[in-house]
């Protein structure tokens, strides 16, 4: 890991597939890197569900701007390159860091005069493509059969009320200023008939996002 400064907590991640799988080495090169053994968070669980992931959202829903998350491998964060692109996204947006070990991409550095700095601007905008590749990819294997489900009366998409679910949550979770997380949100507004959570990560800090810009909170 680089010599960057950090402003915030720095905590690393690792995480194996399958229960019969070592996290030794993981945890061993995140602890080289300088990463406080208290502030390792590991797990093994696939990358498939991130909500059943339980040592992922423990910290996800610790990290604030300005601190830094180190992985021993890009593929730790999720399993396909959406999943991961989306966190990193996520990062980008809330402020915190990301260093990858084997990969030598470190967010802090925008240097591009660096070698640091303009491997990290290669590799982002590389993945970026990839995952914009796989986005589609994924469209188009489902479309047929989405148009199949359209034709025999299947009805896609939430109920219009969510908007105005969401929009509650948001301004609960403002009014809270920090007192209340995402994740304890999402589990006070319960699921819906299906069994599936009535609120996403995803689309709240989406909503919230938005609602920012509108009220000219950011």
């Amino acid at each position: 890991m680089t010599s960057e400064i950090t402003t915030g907590t720095t905590y690393g991640y690792a995480r194996v597939s399958i229960v019969q799988q070592d996290l030794g080495l993981q945890v061993e090169a995140l602890t080289k890197a300088g990463v406080d053994p208290k502030n390792i968070y590991s797990e093994k669980m696939s990358g498939k569900d991130a909500k059943n992931r339980t040592e992922w959202n423990r910290l996800k829903d610790r990290l604030v701007t300005g601190d830094l998350v180190v992985v021993h491998k890009l593929d730790r964060l999720g399993r396909s390159m959406v999943d991961v692109m989306s966190i990193v996204e996520y990062f980008k947006e809330k402020e915190i860091h990301l260093v990858v070990l084997d990969a030598n991409i470190d967010t802090r550095n925008d240097n591009e005069d660096s070698l640091t700095g303009q491997m990290t601007k290669a590799l982002m905008t590389m993945l970026s493509l990839i995952a914009e590749m796989e986005r589609t990819f994924i469209i188009e294997r489902t479309k047929p059969a989405i148009e199949e489900a359209k034709k025999n009366g299947v009805k896609f998409g939430r109920p219009s009320v969510n908007k105005k679910i969401y929009e509650k949550a948001v301004k609960e979770f403002i009014k809270a200023d920090g007192k209340i997380t995402v994740a304890q949100l999402i589990e006070d507004y319960g699921k819906d008939a299906n069994g599936k959570d009535i609120l996403t990560q995803a689309t709240f800090f989406r909503r919230l996002k938005e609602y920012k810009e509108i009220e000219g909170l950011i």
